[in-house]
């Protein structure tokens, strides 16, 4: 009995762990691919380090058709 409960106990979590990498994984195979156009600024300042600031065309929409 104790024996059963151990094997049990072990291939839930062996089956556990399957089922998180299958979650993890499933948009890269599933998923649709989609490309955006970018305007990068990428400022080298010697105080506050290297970065990059990406913006995109459909982020500056300030006001949505209100029909």
């Amino acid at each position: 009995m104790k024996l059963k409960l151990i094997f049990a106990a072990a291939v839930f979590q062996i089956l556990a762990v399957i089922a998180m990498l299958a979650y993890a994984y499933a948009p890269i195979y599933f998923g649709k691919e989609i490309l955006l156009r970018t305007t990068v600024y990428d400022p080298r300042d010697m105080f506050r380090g290297d970065y990059v600031r990406l913006s995109y065309g459909f982020a500056s929409v300030y006001e949505l058709d209100k029909r």
